[in-house]
């Protein structure tokens, strides 16, 4: 008995062989969701779950109160970075001194206009929307006690811990505002996961590559660092890491599993 292809999925692969193809570039607006179903003579659920196959695929982008839009293909890009091979530290690695004047010089360069700076996952000013975010910060001290110059909890502003709470219904999580602390900046989060799960001398598996401020706090908590051999597409090498993990080496893993800064995936 012959079960035949479901009719959405009919349409994926369809839509999906105009992407691999070309025939639908990066950036080209798809069809919205209503016209397909017309023109095709089928539901909208029907083209709807068409379109969630294509984005779970990576091959489209939905964009709220606009619709969805092809991506960018990964074998259409250019060459995917190797598979890295960190060298073992040694006695012969740079002294600190040494790293930390590469940082000041860096961190000088990036001051320069035009410099753009490819060692910091930061988008161009130009591509923000600076003034609606002007706008929501002057709203914000205008509705904060005191206009917001006072000092908050320790564990961050109640009312975003809240707004975090309620998000996190939508990634399966069910945390509660007061399970969550907000910081500053990341490395103050990295910190304190760092602090709660290791001591001084322990080892941390990290990337390699991995974003240099990452081994900045790792070396300034008096921990380790281990570089995993690592795949722009499959990731760190997990033979490698469980081997490292069964001699006891490492005690805590700080992995980039998402929007990895440089691997860039």
């Amino acid at each position: 008995m012959r079960v035949s292809t479901p009719r959405y999925q009919q349409i994926a692969r369809q839509l999906g062989d105009k992407l691999r193809l070309g025939t639908l570039k990066e950036g080209d607006k798809l069809p919205s969701v209503r016209s397909l179903s017309q023109e095709l003579g089928v539901s909208i659920n029907t083209v709807q779950q068409a379109y969630y196959c294509l984005e779970t695929e990576g091959l489209v982008e939905a964009r709220p109160q606009s619709g969805y839009y092809a991506r960018t293909l990964l074998d259409r890009m250019g060459q995917v970075p190797r598979r890295s091979t960190p060298q073992a530290m040694t006695a012969n690695q740079a002294p600190l001194s040494d790293q930390e004047s590469v940082l000041l010089r860096l961190m000088h360069q990036q001051r320069q206009p035009g410099w753009l700076p490819f060692s910091l996952s930061v988008p161009a000013p130009s591509l923000l929307p600076v003034g609606k975010l002007t706008k929501a910060l002057q709203q914000a001290q205008r509705e904060l006690p005191h206009g917001g110059i006072e000092y908050e909890l320790m564990t961050g502003n109640a009312a975003l811990r809240r707004q975090i709470a309620r998000y996190a219904l939508f990634w399966g999580s069910r945390l509660t505002e007061d399970e969550i602390i907000t910081t500053e900046v990341c490395t103050a989060a990295l910190t304190l996961c760092l602090k709660t799960v290791t001591q001084p001398g322990d080892t941390v598996a990290v990337e390699s590559p991995i974003y240099f401020g990452i081994l900045q706090t790792i070396v300034s908590l008096g921990l380790k660092v281990l570089e995993l051999p690592t795949d722009a597409l499959t990731g760190i090498d997990l033979d490698v890491l469980e081997g490292h993990l069964q001699a006891g080496r490492v005690q805590a893993c700080l992995l980039v599993p998402n929007f990895s800064n440089p691997l860039g995936s």
